[in-house]
């Protein structure tokens, strides 16, 4: 290839990419113009009845945070950019997928109802939820990810959690900060977890990487390889295995615990069957308790724990006076963040000397010391016992590189007490300094007012962390970072007191400093002082997208179905009055404390109404409260009803939050599911017109309230739960099997014997309700007076209307195993058995000797298309109705009565009724019929109205060739 083709090649590839970039679009919602959608734009609703496709390079912009939504999915070639951190867009799908190519960034969330998810490349700021599978590559995910089918993933950080109701997760590299839930089993290969994970019905296999969490299982094994776990692990029903691993806490099974080359720092229970239910090879150690205490190798666990401590932090704040011990606290840190600590005891030796209690402390996670130094110098504290980092030190919150601590003859003693975000209390100073006589702490000035500058810090959260810059209040002026001067009047005792408020919640230092002056006659004199105080909030207040003031279906309009993932916002608020109920309704005003985070809240749920009813399951169990102004949480309910949902948080810094309360519904159900059962009693499944025909099953149709799982919703029959207002009734068709035409039967036609209505089952708190049309059966003529098309064999059916088994909450009705909603054809209830004929019973005339015995043919007939009398095919039960009783009437001739009997013969549509012979010279003829023949199978045989059948019986007479239109018939 010569130089100028590929320069040419060269400049036409640039070309091309200078074409695609060129039509990369830009979109600003709300508009008139919207991003290519294959079906139609709803633009007042931002929807798209198709599937909506982004090129390479588009974007969308909004004023206002709103949600894009598409039945059929969306595709984002690449390099897209939806929403912006003022104002985020959400995507919504219906049943399509949501795809992503090749890289993009979504700020806000993704829900897809049923279709899969498959993002690769991306950053979404908010949660991902729906029923479909969902893969990840390379991505980064903000909110939980909620999902009913599996998940897999590679490369890709999820900042919150992951729950899968009715899959598996599949997680290579990459790292989770939150909770793992997964009915079907738990993947993982190279993840960092920091957070809980649970299976109750798969297998829980963990390799590489650290988690920071307990492992839970309900039935399948779990097995860590080449891992760190800070957690425990509890099983039931099978084995736990590690294998290169180490744990950082208890291992619980009712089977085996095998180890290799593992390590255990903790206590491991495991079935008492044997000596081989803990087992151990390749230098694996359990430094703990183990049940039994038989164990393969016998010395496998050792009473007495090693070094299984990350290391030691003692934290503590600034001012240290030597007319006080200063207190101290000791932790043992399981990890390097220490977000759990080492729950064995420790036994350190503590430097320098001074500890109040000794410098040998044995203790178990934390504890509180005090060190009194008695003399003006610094200090550095150190401790003795190994751990496998070196120990590390926190003076007023922060990291120092050394353990110093310096303790001053005289100080300020600062205390506030915990307090509640928004509530005044009272803020206390007090001028110490050492007593000439004595170490203890005396007033270092009294009745005198000086002035004292205060400056406040943010501890936890910290200053970028912090949401919303609200500051310290005291005596009503704001305290920031920057000192500021008040004039503080001290008591006798050396004390000046303050209020003290603080707006939002977390742990905050307040300082003090009072410099001396020539003035004041202490000039040099420098006094100072800090604490740390907790400032929590009032409760939490909780909404969702629906009202609901009552415990009643007026009250509470309709939230979502049974089982389907809603959005729960939880704010955590401030206090505004005492004995303030802690409710929804009640704390809907009170302002928001943005710097709250807790993690492990714990939600729970109570049926409110119906009364009586189920309280089904509520998830999630717990969230973590984030900072901000309110915390999303995707939960679900499984049950219908109205529910008091619950929300108690753990120990804020050791003090405790009062649980909060709100009504949470109306829960409908996903759909109805209808279904039915008749069938008339009739042999070989064929009856005739007139016949009066009873049911084997009356007619049933039943009604059960299901959720989006498809388990039934019980609490929809109680009380005024049950939505579907009226009793369905239907229409019952006559459908002909010959011909494609079909007709409402109306009374006229159709006789329904006895009839009476019923309802089985209102109100058991079952979920269902059959309606039932009992009676003693029912009869059907089509009512023409010749045979025509109305007469040919039907099949009878009730119809019911969509519309009649949608409920008051327009929740629609389905067939049993179908997905889809009833459509305009609505539910069909067929009466099995259920073939109506026209029949008629015919007898043929016959003649002979009167020597001979004489046989007359009958057949039984019914009206077929196309529209004349054969065997009535199919019917072998008619037959045994008849009776074997021959009826003779109007004799003529030398024949009469007694001369002649007759038997009826014959099985399935035909036979003979036959006569015996009169004897010689006994001629004549005789009418011949069949006794008691049912109304069923007369016919209009000479045009003045339904009557038996009836043949003629000639003895003794030739009778010469047939004639075209035989004595006494009429044809109809």
């Amino acid at each position: 290839m010569n130089m100028r083709i590929l320069i040419g090649l060269s400049l036409l590839c640039v070309s091309l990419l200078q074409v695609q970039v060129s039509l990369a679009a830009s979109y600003s919602l709300p508009a008139a113009t919207f991003p290519p959608c294959s079906g139609t734009w709803n633009q007042s609703q931002n929807s798209c009845d198709g599937r909506v496709i982004f090129g390479v390079g588009d974007s969308v912009t909004a004023s206002v945070a709103l949600t894009i939504q598409a039945e059929r999915g969306f595709e984002l070639k690449g390099s897209n950019t939806l929403g912006s951190n003022n104002h985020g867009i959400s995507l919504k799908s219906t049943y399509g997928s949501i795809v992503v190519r090749a890289s993009g960034s979504i700020f806000g969330a993704i829900a897809s109802d049923s279709g899969e998810v498959d993002l690769t490349g991306t950053q979404v700021s908010g949660s991902v939820t729906g029923s479909g599978n969902a893969r990840f590559k390379d991505s980064k995910i903000g909110g939980l990810v909620q999902r009913n089918n599996g998940i897999s993933a590679n490369n890709t950080e999820f900042q919150s959690g992951i729950a899968v109701s009715n899959g598996s997760v599949d997680l290579t590299g990459g790292k989770v900060q939150g909770d793992i839930q997964a009915a079907n089993g738990i993947k993982t290969s190279l993840v960092n977890i920091n957070g809980a994970i649970n299976s109750p019905n798969g297998t829980v296999e963990l390799q590489g990487g650290e988690v920071r969490g307990n492992v839970t299982g309900g039935c399948c094994k779990i097995s860590l390889s080449n891992l760190r776990l800070t957690g425990n692990i509890r099983l039931t029903n099978n084995d736990i295995e590690l294998d290169g691993g180490e744990v950082v806490g208890n291992i619980t099974t009712t089977n085996r615990v095998h180890l290799k080359m593992s390590t255990v720092w903790g206590n491991v229970t495991a079935a008492s069957w044997d000596a081989q239910t803990i087992k151990g090879t390749g230098n694996s150690a359990i430094y703990g308790v183990c049940k039994p205490s038989d164990t393969t190798p016998q010395k496998l666990c050792q009473d007495a724990p090693l070094v299984a401590v990350h290391h030691y932090r003692l934290s503590y704040s600034s001012q240290a006076l030597t007319c006080q011990p200063h207190p101290v606290t000791l932790q043992a840190c399981s990890d390097d963040a220490c977000s759990q600590t080492y729950q064995s005891a420790s036994t350190v030796s503590l430097s320098p000397a001074g500890w109040v209690g000794g410098s040998t402390v044995t203790f178990t996670g934390s504890t509180s010391l005090a060190l009194a130094i008695r003399e003006e110098r610094t200090v550095a504290l150190g401790i003795t016992e190994p751990a496998s980092a070196p120990l590390r030190c926190y003076r007023d919150g922060q990291a120092i590189n050394t353990c110093a601590l310096t303790f001053a003859d005289s100080g300020l003693l600062v205390s506030v007490p915990p307090l509640i975000a928004g509530k005044s209390d009272t803020l206390t100073i007090s001028a110490v300094r050492k007593s000439d006589n004595s170490p203890a702490c005396i007033p270092a000035f009294a009745n005198v007012t000086r002035p004292v500058q205060l400056w406040g810090r943010y501890i936890d959260p910290g200053p970028t962390e912090q949401r919303g810059n609200k500051l310290i209040q005291v005596g009503g002026q704001s305290v920031d970072s920057t000192p500021v001067t008040r004039n503080l009047a001290f008591n006798a005792n050396g004390q000046a007191q303050s209020g003290v408020r603080y707006d939002d919640a977390g742990k905050m230092q307040l300082d003090a400093r009072y410099q001396g002056d020539a003035s004041r006659g202490d000039a040099g004199l420098v006094m100072e002082g800090n604490t740390q105080f907790v400032s929590r909030p009032y409760g939490l207040h909780i909404s969702h997208d629906a009202s609901c003031n009552g415990a009643t279906v007026a009250d509470c309009a309709k939230l979502v179905a049974a089982g389907d993932p809603f959005p729960l916002r939880i704010r955590a608020v401030a206090w505004t009055r005492d004995n303030q109920p802690r409710t929804a309704s009640e704390l809907a005003g009170n302002p928001t404390t943005p710097s709250f985070r807790l993690a492990g809240i714990t939600l729970g749920s109570s049926v409110v109404a119906p009364a009586g009813g189920a309280a089904g399951s509520f998830s999630p169990g717990s969230y973590s409260h984030a900072l901000g102004e309110q915390t999303e949480v995707q939960a679900q309910q499984s049950e219908v009803g109205i529910f008091r949902l619950t929300a108690t948080p753990p120990p804020y810094f050791a003090y405790d939050i009062g649980s909060s309360e709100a009504l949470v519904g109306r829960f409908v159900p996903a759909y109805l599911e209808v279904s039915g059962l008749a069938s008339m009693d009739s042999c070989d499944g064929i009856s005739y017109q007139r016949e009066k025909i009873k049911y084997l099953n009356a007619p049933r149709l039943t009604v059960t309230a299901r959720n989006r799982s498809g388990a039934v919703t019980g609490n929809y029959d109680l009380g005024d739960f049950w939505r579907l207002s009226s009793r369905p009734q239907g229409e019952i068709w006559a459908v002909y099997a010959a011909a494609a035409q079909e007709r409402l039967l109306l009374p006229a036609t159709l006789t329904l014997l006895n009839p009476s209505e019923d309802v089985e089952g209102g109100g058991d708190g079952d979920g269902k309700r059959s309606f039932v049309w009992n009676g003693d059966g029912l009869s059907y003529a089509s009512g023409d007076p010749l045979p025509g098309g109305n007469d040919l064999p039907v099949s009878l059916e009730r119809r019911f209307s969509a519309a009649e088994l949608t409920d008051a909450d327009d929740v629609c009705a389905r067939r049993p195993g179908e997905i889809a909603c009833l459509t305009s054809s609505g539910y069909v209830l067929k009466y099995d058995h259920s073939e109506i004929r026209l029949g008629r019973l015919r007898i043929d005339n016959a003649s002979g000797s009167e020597l001979a015995d004489l046989a007359l043919p009958w057949t039984l007939e019914s009206w077929q298309a196309p529209g004349v009398f054969r065997a009535s095919s199919g019917d072998s039960c008619s037959a045994a109705e008849l009776g074997a009783a021959a009826k003779l009437d109007d004799f003529s001739g030398v024949l009469k009565a007694g001369d002649t009997t007759g038997v009826v013969l014959g099985a399935g549509t035909g036979g003979e009724i036959k006569l015996t012979a009169p004897g010689a010279g006994k001629t004549g003829s005789v009418n011949v019929g069949i006794q008691d023949l049912p109304e069923w199978l007369h016919f209009d045989w000479k045009g003045a109205g339904r009557e038996p059948a009836a043949g003629i019986a000639t003895f003794g007479i030739y009778q010469g060739p047939q004639p075209l239109i035989f004595r006494r018939e009429l044809y109809r």
